[in-house]
This record gives C-alpha cells, structure tokens and sequence, in this order.
C-alpha cells in the first residue's frame, strides 16, 4: 500500500473552488390595467354596439387566434339571458381612463330605445386577463403561423396610429364635445318634418308646421322657442325647452314618431351641425327663433289679402 496521500480540497491551490453566482433581482413591473367594466347596458346590447360607443376612446384589442374584438357580454346562470354587463379590453391604458371621464352615468342609447337609465363604466378588476386570454396552442401549423404573425402586425399597425398625442387630442376634443353638448342639453333637432315641396305649395305650411309641433312639445315641458329651417331638404326644426330633462323626454317620445306621414328623427343637439334658414345666419343656436322671415311674412300676407286661403291641412301626430 502507498503511503502518498491525496491532497486535501485545502491545500488545492490551482483550482480553487467557484463561488456561485446569483440572479439579479428585478421589481417586477405592475401590470397597467386597459379593460373596463360595464354595467346596466340595455339587455339586448350587441358587441357591435359596444364597439361603436367605446372604440370613440381608443382601439380595442383583438383576439390573435381568432380575430375577433375582446368585448365579453355576460350571461345570467342560464347561460342565455343577458344580465347587462360586459367587458372592454382595449390596447393602451389611457383609454380605460378616458373611457370611464366620458361614458360614466350617461345614457347608452338615447331615442326610441332609451329607457332613461344611465351605464357605470369603471377599470375592470385586474383577474380579467386570467379568464379572457386565450390558452396557449401546442401545435400550430405553419399557416396558421403565419395569420397569426400578419393578425399581429395588422395590430401592431392600428396601434401604432393610437399615439399618446392623438389620445391626448381626442380626450380635448370630447371634453370640448362634452361641454358643447351641455350648452344645448336642452334643445331637439327634429328631422322629417316637411318637405321643400310642401313649404314652396303652401305658403302657410311652415307657420302651421311650427304651431303643430310646439303644441305636440309643449305636451312634454313649456318651450321657450321653435325654429324651422325652410332650406333643409331633411325637413330641420329645432325645439328649445326650458329643461333639459323635457329635451330629453322628447326624444324619446319623438324619435321614429309620424307625422304627417314621415317619420321623425330626434336627437339632442350637439352644439356642431349648422342648419340652413332663409332670412338669417345659419345655426341652431339662435335664441330669438320666434322671429319669422320677413320675406314669408310679406309673401303671407299679400295671400291673405288675396283671399285665396284653401282650408287648412294641419299635421297629425300618430305613433308606428
């Protein structure tokens, strides 16, 4: 037996023994939230609606494998029956919080459908990606792939379009949006009303219009004035209440009605569109609209004189 003995790991010198290095530590990021909640939505809402409302205040995300927008609309137990909740999930952050400052307590649809109750949008609970995003495929072929490398891209493109400036520029212009729309939360744009033809046959049409309309709006609240717009071939007049509560009932009362044979459109006015009246600027915002041309009143006038007055033909209100 030798007497050599080995070297002991101290006295080994020429290797020394490797220290073990460590992984860095790194704060992980919080995850920003871009999804909404929805709540109170009309029971027959449809994705499409929902992504006409809120695709105003950002691009919404779209699902990869399937192409389709990532708006979830919840069911009661039965799978079926829609409860009135949903779920937004848009691309950038900032729209959650636009979102919420612009659609917050406002009326989904306001008109024929209106039911008078108001939406409560809010950021969705941060769980909602757990449940929404797809799982992952093990196998996908090569076309496959592909779609969903161009799906990406396409996505990557629209993005791309939805910079923090033009958020920036589109959350102004909805505040200014906004702002105007409460200027003139209490007056109606009626469409349909007339027509060009009938004002040009019937040189009292208008004043019997006018009066027609105020007595089917008073009906509703007192009206401080009624303007029609006799160069509008959609048949514009606005009606001004003293309420904005009674400007919103109108609409609804108002919007797909008949009269005369022509069904109605209404809406609130928006504080932008300018309509077009003979003998005064164009605009819906005159105060004074009780002021007739004095053209028609001198042409109504030498009618009167003339005595060719036919009996009267006054407008009738009746529903669908």
């Amino acid at each position: 037996m030798s007497g050599k003995r080995k070297p002991s790991p101290e006295a080994d010198t020429t290797n020394p023994p490797q220290k073990k290095l460590s992984r860095p530590t790194t704060t992980p990021q919080p995850r920003k939230n871009t999804a909404v909640y929805v709540t109170n939505l009309p029971r027959d809402v449809t994705v499409a609606e929902i992504d006409s409302v809120f695709s105003r205040f950002g691009l919404i995300a779209e699902d990869l494998a399937t192409g389709e927008k990532r708006i979830k609309l919840y069911t009661e137990d039965d799978g079926k029956t829609l409860k009135g909740d949903a779920l937004v999930v848009y691309f950038k952050s900032e729209s959650v919080s636009l979102a919420v400052d612009m659609l917050d307590e406002t009326e989904f649809r306001l008109g024929k459908q209106s039911t008078g109750e108001k939406i409560h949008v809010q950021p969705a609970d941060m769980n909602y990606k757990v449940e929404k995003e797809p799982q992952p495929v093990q196998q996908r072929s090569a076309r496959e792939k592909r779609e969903l490398q161009q799906r990406a891209q396409k996505m990557n493109n629209k993005l791309a379009a939805w910079d923090d400036e033009e958020l920036e520029l589109i959350e102004e212009q909805q505040r200014q949006n906004n702002a105007l729309a409460k200027r003139f939360s209490k007056v109606v744009i009626l469409k349909h009303v007339f027509t060009l033809k009938e004002l040009e046959e019937d040189i009292t049409a208008a004043l019997d219009i006018k009066e027609d309309i105020r007595e089917g709006c008073e009906e509703i609240g007192p009206v401080t004035s009624v303007i029609l717009y006799d160069l509008e071939r959609d048949g514009v007049m606005s009606v001004r209440f003293q309420k904005e509560e009674d400007a919103k009932e109108c609409v609804r009362r108002m919007d797909g009605r008949f009269f005369s044979g022509r069904r109605l459109e209404a809406a609130l006015y928006d504080g932008l569109a300018r309509y077009k009246k003979s003998g005064k600027k164009s605009g819906a915002t005159d105060e004074d609209g009780e002021k007739e041309e004095e053209e028609r009143l001198k042409k109504f006038g030498e009618w009167l004189e003339s005595g060719a007055a036919d009996a009267e033909d006054e407008g009738e209100w009746h529903d669908d």
